[in-house]
């Protein structure tokens, strides 16, 4: 029983014997373990006759999102199994905007260095070394700001702002929806931003035409491919629609200002068929919902001000809306007074209280009224300049433009009490108006700054080569060729 026991002693010795052997050969040619990865490196490198190790051979680095707002991956699909297992990949430096590397570009700056890390051990083992330990690669796949030749954004409104993007490694280009602090909400291709948003929502379509109404998530609100034939055919039947149409507001008689979208889609039909031949027209609510269901208006027209226009053909007629409340508020053309009344309140309610008027024919004298027709002060110690666009109250001041002796143009701010509070500069933009406590100024070189209504500079280091007014506090500029958002600090937020 003994000599039994002991032979079986020896066979299992012999046995883990043989097993250790075994795994000592096996790997005595594999290199340490890289303890930073979760897998073990079982390959051997690849090197050329001199012992070089390419650690980059086969690396794709993958840039995407946008100048501001960028990710990169590192692509190792195509590298061989030690790279895989035992590089860790990095960018050298994170800057803040990066932008697309034309193939033919000679600029290193704007092309990204990636660094590679590993056990250096487990090449110097096997008497091998890496060939690099960073290379340059080209930037791909960024969408950048469209600016050139001028900058395609939009100004902020309802939070949120639109802004023109191309990729130059592909000549491709759409827009993206941005909030007040550069994050991208949604992007937006194959379509055109046909509005600001207001309320919630904006208008998009194609290179002719609204198509939809989004919310700010880019989610579809109402859209006349699904909703719009759908009400159709359940309201006049199958095939008795013709026609669907978003109406684009107009600018003709109306500033820009009032000729924006306010949140409020005018919709029409075309309708033909046995029991009714011609146009129907409604009103949307920001919500996608009716504000005014589709009625036998043969054209719509907003005036501006809060006030739309709704014309029938049999018998002819005209009638005039408020807008917001959807109230009838004339009749006919004959209670123009009724309608400057409201129109006038309106105006007030979102210019400090104030509207400008002329109080003669030939437009030498002009006066500021309240809501209530009422002279506040006039501008009479002025020669006014009657060509441009009439001075409007925002935020306590008004541009006024003013002549001089030799009939050339200055512009003045004064406060609501009609007191002077910048003097006579032509440095000032057109049209322009205070926003979010400045105004622009165009200087002699063709840059701008950015002025306090006391004339003051705003930002003295700071000199632009394109500038937008300010709205929600935020404003486009160019510095030299950088497209870039500020803020009212003069921060740059992107």
């Amino acid at each position: 029983m003994r000599k039994i026991l002991c032979t079986l002693l020896v066979g299992l010795l012999s046995i883990l014997l043989l097993s250790c052997k075994a795994g000592e050969d096996s790997n005595s040619n594999a290199p340490e373990l890289n303890t930073n990865k979760p897998s073990s490196v079982s390959a051997k490198p690849k090197a050329d006759e001199q012992g070089k190790v390419d650690l980059f051979k086969g690396l794709k680095v993958q840039f995407s999102g946008y100048e501001w707002d960028w990710q990169v991956e590192f692509n190792t699909d195509n590298c061989d199994e030690f790279i895989k297992t035992a590089v860790t990949f990095s960018l050298e430096t994170y800057p803040d905007r990066i932008k697309n590397t034309p193939s033919n570009s000679k600029d290193d700056n704007r092309k990204a260095t990636v660094t590679a890390s590993f056990d250096e051990s487990l090449l110097e083992k096997l008497g091998y070394s890496a060939t690099a330990l960073s290379k340059k690669f080209d930037i791909k796949g960024i969408k950048e700001i469209n600016d050139y030749p001028n900058m395609v954004v939009k100004p902020f409104s309802d939070g949120v702002a639109w802004v023109g993007w191309i990729d130059i490694t592909t000549n491709k280009s759409g827009y993206c929806c941005i909030d007040r602090d550069g994050k991208v909400l949604f992007n937006l291709e194959g379509e055109y931003p046909k509005s600001n948003f207001v309320n919630n929502v904006a208008q998009v379509g194609n290179s002719n035409s609204i198509t939809r109404i989004i919310n700010k998530q880019g989610e579809t609100i109402w859209s006349i491919d699904e909703d719009g034939w759908k009400y159709a055919n359940e309201k006049w039947g199958n095939g008795s629609t013709e026609r669907i149409t978003i109406k684009k507001i107009e600018y003709s008689g109306l500033t820009t200002k009032e000729a924006e979208f306010i949140g409020y889609t005018f919709v029409e039909f075309y309708i033909n068929s046995f029991d009714f031949s011609g146009w129907m027209t409604g009103v949307l609510n920001s919500d996608g919902e009716w504000h005014l269901e589709p009625t036998d208006f043969s054209s719509v027209f907003y005036l501006g001000n809060g006030i739309y226009e709704g014309v029938k053909a049999n018998p002819y007629q005209s009638l005039y809306y408020n807008l917001i409340t959807n109230e009838l508020v004339v009749q006919s053309k004959e209670s123009n007074k009724a309608m400057a009344d409201w129109q006038t309140k309106f105006y007030c309610d979102n210019h400090d209280g104030l509207i400008f008027k002329w109080i003669d024919e030939l437009k030498e004298n002009g006066a500021f009224f309240d809501a209530n027709n009422k002279k506040v002060f006039d501008l009479s110690k002025y020669k006014l300049y009657k060509w441009g666009q009439e001075p409007e109250f925002n935020e306590g001041y008004a541009v006024v433009k003013i002549e001089n002796e030799q009939q050339r143009v200055f512009s003045i701010i004064i406060d609501k009490d009609g007191n002077e509070v910048c003097p006579p500069t032509k440095e000032m933009s057109d049209n322009e108006i205070v926003r979010c406590g400045y105004f622009r100024a165009t200087l002699a070189d063709y840059t701008y700054e950015y002025r306090k209504p006391n004339g003051e500079s705003a930002f003295p280091n700071m000199v632009f080569t394109e500038a937008q007014a300010f709205y929600e506090d935020r404003a486009w500029v160019k510095i030299g060729l950088e497209a870039h958002l500020i803020d009212t600090a003069g921060n740059i937020i992107i």
